[in-house]
């Protein structure tokens, strides 16, 4: 563990095949989110797990991966041929692990922006497979209490339903007009989104 940060979650494998070769896991715990609620349990612990997975579910949407993942992107010769680099789907990029073209594994290759541009060498022929790392490692301190928040919220809205949205001034209250309830302003300011929501995610 680094400069705050939190240690990555151990990856489970998918089968072979897939864009996604590990599964995108919850990188915050139950205990964390009881601790932000002030609680030891609740009456409902299946529940909350559902809130911390789908917390760090919207923020992966936001923000690309987060919790480190190993992906594989298969881009035609058409889309790189021209330019000689290549961008790959699943960002930001920790690392490239393997390159290979229709003649087997290509030496030389390079990620030059952790949004996921690769440069190919001389010689490249065909279709271009990458194997890869998508994510942050180590996951910032921030996206950590992002996640916790946002399922904090989650929680604190299942158990006020059917009743009026938190006046000015209460935990949940910092919502901005024409955002989504469901994810606070304090929330994207720690994810760094700014005040205007954006299908674009957001790499750096």
């Amino acid at each position: 563990m680094r400069g705050g940060a939190v240690a990555a979650p151990p990856m489970t494998l998918f089968p072979v095949g897939l864009m996604l070769l590990t599964t995108p896991e919850p990188y915050i715990t139950v205990p964390q989110v009881l601790a932000f609620l002030g609680k030891t349990q609740v009456q409902d612990d299946e529940l909350l797990t559902t809130m911390v997975g789908a917390a760090c579910a919207m923020i992966r949407e936001r923000v690309g991966e987060v919790a480190p993942v190993a992906c594989r992107t298969t881009v035609p010769a058409q889309q790189w041929q021209h330019t000689g680099t290549l961008v790959l789907e699943h960002r930001p990029v920790v690392e490239v692990v393997e390159v290979r073209d229709r003649s087997g594994p290509v030496a030389g290759a390079e990620l030059t922006s952790r949004e996921g541009i690769v440069a190919l060498p001389g010689g490249t022929f065909g279709d271009v497979t990458v194997e890869y790392v998508a994510g942050r490692d180590p996951i910032p301190a921030n996206f950590v209490l992002a996640a916790i928040e946002l399922a904090a919220h989650l929680w604190r809205n299942s158990q006020n339903a059917g009743q009026a949205r938190p006046a000015p001034g209460q935990p949940d209250a910092t919502v901005l007009p024409g955002t989504s309830y469901s994810m606070p302003y304090r929330v994207r300011e720690l994810l760094g989104l700014g005040k205007y929501q954006t299908d674009v995610p957001l790499v750096y």
